[in-house]
């Protein structure tokens, strides 16, 4: 059975490198679970996807990935890595006399209520997809209005570079 593989992609800023990356992936047909595009500095951009593959298949698609034009480096990290993280906004309804109930089970995480209205709170939560996701069952028992998920996210020594690949 494949676990869960984390790739991070050092890219140059540019729609260009990105479709190059898809197409690859595409064409390959790698099943992508959850996927992250961010700025990383200066003309750089990192792109953090998840893929249901084992350990070889990650390997070797890193090894393609880094073999891009425009790719600076490649990072393979495993699905449950403590390294990876995930920003979470869940807004919340606030139902009359269960105010502090609410704020319980939000202490119980690393989460804050960073906005409170009449229609409910909104809560941010930064952690590994379990804690996300453990905070997202608990709340359940509140009405959910949204959720918005940043998607994986990680910084790391780069795996494979391309000047490594060439070699």
């Amino acid at each position: 059975m494949a676990d869960n593989q984390t790739i991070s992609v050092l890219l140059s800023d540019g729609l260009l490198t990105l479709n190059r990356i898809i197409g690859a992936l595409r064409r390959r047909r790698m099943p992508l679970a959850r996927f992250a595009l961010s700025p990383a500095g200066a003309g750089e951009a990192r792109l953090t996807f998840v893929i249901a593959a084992d350990g070889p298949v990650a390997e070797r698609v890193a090894r393609q990935l880094a073999k891009v034009v425009g790719v600076r480096s490649v990072v393979v990290l495993a699905g449950d890595d403590p390294g990876i993280q995930e920003l979470a906004l869940i807004r919340v309804r606030e139902p009359s006399g269960m105010r502090a109930e609410l704020f319980r089970t939000v202490a119980r995480f690393p989460a804050t209520v960073v906005s409170e209205s009449a229609e409910g709170v909104v809560v941010r939560v930064a952690g590994s997809e379990r804690v996300v996701q453990s905070l997202l069952e608990s709340l359940a028992t509140f009405e959910i209005l949204d959720v918005a998920r940043s998607g994986p996210i990680v910084l790391g020594a780069a795996s494979f570079t391309p000047e490594e690949v060439v070699q």
